[in-house]
């Protein structure tokens, strides 16, 4: 899962836990999108060179939270799953 498909349900998750003052954990957000946590690591990754988080607090900064908290009042569509071809060993589906 790239960290472009990611990043507007993280962002949302994390704007809406700081909107209610509450902290968040990786395995809070792992639980909540069900997604694989070296896919959430990366994402964190990104969007924290790019400014939009502190990963060190899994805190969104000022932009990042303007972003997440307009995300909030958004309907997303699924966070689209990979299917696995176990015979071929590759993904076929995203």
């Amino acid at each position: 899962m790239t960290p472009q498909v990611l990043a507007p349900y993280l962002l949302r998750a994390l704007a809406s836990a700081q909107r209610r003052g509450r902290p968040i954990t990786l395995q809070d957000l792992v639980d909540l999108l069900k997604v694989r946590r070296a896919d959430l690591r990366n994402a964190l990754t990104v969007l924290h060179h790019q400014g939009f988080v502190n990963v060190l607090t899994l805190r969104l900064t000022l932009e990042g939270f303007a972003l997440g908290s307009a995300l909030c009042s958004r309907k997303l569509p699924p966070i689209p799953r990979q299917v696995v071809d176990k015979e071929a060993g590759r993904v076929v589906a995203a």
